[in-house]
This record gives structure tokens, sequence and C-alpha cells, in this order.
């Protein structure tokens, strides 16, 4: 019962939950980055492979090449490591911007950060999580475009933890260093 000794209505509840925003868990952007990937994966499978190819094909016509050469299900070999880049560097995209913007926040004492505060805190994230994500980057790279090498050189890793542990163990962790400039700053814009 209200003050008023009225039940309450239903329009102040929602006049309370459109005061307060509701706050979607950071975690919930690397599910959503991992589901796409999914979606995505040949697309990128591809992408990777021309590059080992140095191919002038379109890219139809390489999907349509490896899906007739291998199946319509090795367009997704890889998947794996696609969704642990996605699950480490997406969630951590997001993770250190909420708590970097919370900090900022808590510091200026303002509610609404400015335009170029919420860049430099989205920047900063994406490279930080560009660094941290590096090492699944290597792994995604190595297990698409391995399709696309003769029998003989390829890798033909299990799964992305079977690529980072032989990665590590036959070429040292500093292999995943490789690439870890262009990575961070292509996440941090």
């Amino acid at each position: 019962m209200s003050s008023t000794g009225q039940p309450p209505s239903a329009g102040s509840a929602q006049m309370r939950s459109a005061k307060k925003p509701q706050r979607q868990p950071f975690w919930l952007g690397g599910a959503a980055g991992s589901l796409a990937a999914c979606c995505t994966h040949p697309l990128d499978q591809t992408k990777y492979r021309m590059q080992t190819m140095a191919s002038r094909q379109s890219m139809l016509s390489t999907i349509t090449f490896f899906a007739q050469r291998d199946g319509v299900v090795s367009l997704w070999s890889g998947i794996s490591a696609s969704i642990l880049r996605q699950s480490t560097y997406t969630t951590l995209r997001f993770g250190a911007y909420n708590y970097m913007a919370q900090r900022a926040r808590e510091k200026t004492g303002q509610r609404k950060l400015s335009s170029m505060t919420e860049i430099a805190l989205a920047g900063a994230a994406g490279a930080m999580a560009g660094v941290v994500g590096n090492p699944t980057e290597v792994a995604l790279v190595r297990m698409c475009a391995d399709g696309a090498k003769p029998a003989i050189q390829q890798f033909k890793y299990k799964n992305c933890f079977d690529a980072i542990v032989r990665i590590a163990r036959e070429e040292g962790v500093q292999t995943f260093g490789r690439g870890w400039r262009q990575t961070s700053s292509e996440a941090s814009s």
C-alpha cells in the first residue's frame, strides 16, 4: 500500500525501473562475441587461408573450393580458437572498460563522462585486451591457415588448447608476442 492507502500502481513500478538503468554484466559482451564468431568463422578462416596462399581468387571462390575439397564442416575448423579469442579478448575489453569508466566516474564525481574520456578509456581497454589476447590470436591464425598448406606442413592442432601448449613447447612462449603491436593497435581503435 502507498501512503495514500492505495495499492501501488504498475506505472509507479515502471517509473522506478526507468530511473535506475539495468547494467548488463561485462562478460555478456564476450559471450555475444563468441556467438558471433560461430557465425563469421568461415569468413575469417577463408581470409587467413587466402593470405597464406597469396590467393587472387574471390572469397566466394575460395570458400567454395575448400567446402568442396574438405567438406562444408571444414569451414569451421579452428572454431575453438575463435571462441577462445572472443572469450578472452572481448570479455577483457568490456571488463577493463567498465572498470576504468567506473573509477573515472568516482574520481571526477560525474555520472556521465565526456566523449573524449569515453574514447580514451575504450582505446586503452582495447589495447590492453589486444596484448593479453594475442596468444589466442596466434593460435587462431595458425589453426585457420592450416587447411591451406600442404599436408606435410600442417600443424594439425586438435583444438585451441593443444595449439597453445604445442606452440609454447615447440617454439617458446615468445612466439605469442608475434603481431602484438598490430593486434593491440587494431583493438584500441
